[in-house]
């Protein structure tokens, strides 16, 4: 059995946390395969009332440097070694409510992760 790959994925546009949309993209390394786990968080400058973990999402396809649509991710990475290439995803279930980021750092083990610590600056994390 294969395990998949868990993400971390700051959806600063706040469309698919206000929507009940199941299909859309992300941007994700190019090691994530088809099966990973994107969990979306829309963070509190996009929408304080939507603000937190709010979706779980499957990557449906494998990244692939010869796909036209990776400049939409152009100027999410961090530097050449964390370039993100475009991705189909299918948002398979929402949590209601949403897992906040003041809950977050108020759990001891969450509290660490490199996005709660960074403040959740960034595009995706791996988990």
């Amino acid at each position: 059995m294969i395990v998949p790959k868990y993400f971390l994925g700051v959806a600063s546009n706040s469309e698919l946390s206000g929507t009940d949309i199941t299909e859309s993209y992300w941007c994700v390394p190019s090691d994530t395969e088809k099966g990973d786990v994107i969990l979306l968080y829309c963070p509190r400058s996009a929408s304080e009332a939507r603000q937190g973990i709010f979706a779980e999402c499957l990557v449906i396809a494998r990244p692939s440097d010869k796909k036209k649509d990776n400049s939409l991710c152009s100027g999410y990475g961090f530097g050449s070694k964390s370039i993100l290439w475009h991705v189909p995803i299918q948002i398979t279930r929402r949590f209601r409510p949403a897992l906040t980021a003041k809950e977050m750092k108020q759990d001891s083990v969450l509290m660490l992760t490199p996005f709660v610590r960074r403040n959740f600056q960034g595009t995706s994390f791996r988990l």
